[in-house]
């Protein structure tokens, strides 16, 4: 059975706005989304972007994974 993907749950979590069990009404964008945006800005720079969309897009989600594995070492 495939384990869900670590999103590092919302970037920008708002208690108050919870559906009265403690679930966010409108989580909003995930940790992992905030990781990949801020990922693709460095790798915007034409002399280290991939050269296709579809590998930009996977490397920003790439170094995103590693910064959400990275948050479980001490």
């Amino acid at each position: 059975m495939n384990e869900p993907k670590n999103d590092g749950g919302p970037a920008f979590p708002q208690p108050f706005l919870t559906d009265g069990e403690g679930r966010l009404k409108s989580p909003g964008m995930t940790l992992r989304d905030f990781f990949a945006a801020a990922a693709m800005v460095q790798l915007a720079d034409p002399h280290v972007r991939p050269e296709s969309n579809a590998l930009f897009a996977k490397s920003c989600y790439a170094f995103a994974d590693a910064l959400l594995a990275e948050r479980k070492n001490p």
